[in-house]
């Protein structure tokens, strides 16, 4: 009796490794992989959410989800936020880059971009050249280095010497600054929540936050909006070309 209860026991207890095995994230990801890769783009994103909605988080989760909203069609918007998610995760996401301009060119409304100063794009370029973690740590080994130099300016032998090790010691701890400010300036843009996108079909911008407001025009699904602020179950936004409004919240969802 004792034996049949240890290999019900035994066999029970393979069972449930077993399906703890096949349930596993990397399990559920890569049936996802495979699902897409068949076409069944349906049964992929329903993977893909079912990792989302546990809490896991990543560009390459984004960027696979807006992929299959693409492919399925009739969710343009999704599709859009999605890419735009990646992107807000890794800048550098080349193909979320390239399949975000190719979902945008399908998008209604054209808006024109008010020319941006040239200082300030560069600077977002070199800041989005390493994540926020890469420039924290570039940070603190710059400003180690130049502490070390410092121990040349003390213990130099000649005055040459000392003086090479004072100059170092100086670009490098600048260095440690700027590259602390472009971590700094890169988290606060992975934490930023002023910009959306238009998930309604059609959505009327509205003078006021209120249906009885004035229709100043109307915007489309997919169409990126900056957020100003929020009121209830509206949200004031602004377009590229600076007009702004009023929208409902639910008309639109937060990147």
């Amino acid at each position: 009796m004792k034996r049949i209860l240890l290999l019900c026991a035994v066999l029970i207890l393979g069972w449930t490794v077993a399906n703890a095995q096949e349930t596993t994230p990397l399990s559920r990801w890569e049936a996802a992989a495979n699902a897409y890769s068949e076409g069944e783009w349906q049964q992929a994103l329903d993977l893909y959410q079912a990792l989302e909605a546990e809490g896991f988080q990543s560009a390459e989760l984004d960027y696979n989800m807006a992929n299959c909203y693409y492919k399925l069609g009739g969710s343009l918007g999704a599709s859009i936020l999605h890419y735009e998610r990646a992107l807000k995760q890794n800048p550098r996401f080349e193909d979320a880059a390239f399949n975000l301009a190719l979902a945008q060119q399908q998008t209604l409304d054209r808006i024109d971009q008010i020319p941006e100063f040239v200082l300030v794009k560069v600077l977002r370029n070199i800041r989005q050249f390493f994540s926020a973690d890469a420039w924290a740590r570039a940070s603190l080994v710059l400003f180690a280095l130049g502490l070390v130099c410092l121990l040349g300016l003390r213990y130099g032998r000649t005055l040459r010497l000392r003086k090479t090790a004072f100059v170092l010691s100086v670009i490098l701890v600048l260095f440690a600054i700027f590259a602390g400010c472009f971590g700094f300036g890169a988290k606060q843009a992975a934490l930023r929540d002023d910009q959306a996108v238009v998930m309604a079909t059609v959505s009327s911008v509205k003078s006021s936050p209120s249906t009885s407001g004035n229709n100043l025009f109307v915007l489309h699904e997919g169409t990126k909006v900056g957020v100003l602020e929020t009121l209830g179950k509206w949200m004031r936004i602004e377009l590229a070309d600076g007009r702004q409004g009023w929208i409902q919240t639910q008309e639109a969802e937060i990147i």
